[in-house]
């Protein structure tokens, strides 16, 4: 999403009160550390968040300001992304084949995604140190590293 917006790739998405979850790779090692540590962890299984939800549109505008770019006034209305993605259902049944922008890619992209830590948190004593908001710029920076 990142290389995409930074590039002018992607659109302005609407508000549509969906759900993310985002974590921090640091806040993964300490959840993998504190579970290979603790006993009471062998066998279970850890959902891992910074414990905030986001929405697609607001990933968006943290990406953009991030990307010291500016956010456009404009989105694409909701029903405009789903005639699309109706004619992408449409282009993948004809050629047998997924198209770039289909009713799934739309699903992933407005739909919610998101998980609670609360099991990790109460087991484990895992608390978030990281939160994508506060985290954004780094991680533009150091994909603008690699690239």
């Amino acid at each position: 999403m990142i290389q995409a917006i930074d590039g002018g790739r992607f659109p302005p998405l609407p508000e549509v009160g969906n759900k993310r979850s985002m974590v921090h790779v640091v806040d993964v090692v300490q959840a993998t550390l504190l579970a290979a540590e603790r006993p009471q962890a062998s066998g279970q299984i850890y959902v891992v968040t910074d414990g905030r939800t986001y929405s697609t549109r607001q990933l968006y505008v943290m990406i953009c300001q991030a990307l010291g770019r500016p956010v456009p006034k404009w989105f694409v209305p909701g029903s405009v992304l789903r005639v699309i993605a109706k004619v992408g259902d449409s282009i993948s049944r004809v050629r047998g084949q997924p198209f770039v922008f289909d009713s799934e890619s739309l699903e992933k992209l407005l739909g919610s995604a998101w998980y609670s830590s609360e099991k990790i948190k109460r087991e484990l004593g895992y608390r978030p140190k990281r939160v994508f908001d506060d985290s954004i710029e780094e991680i533009v920076a150091h994909r603008k590293r690699l690239a």
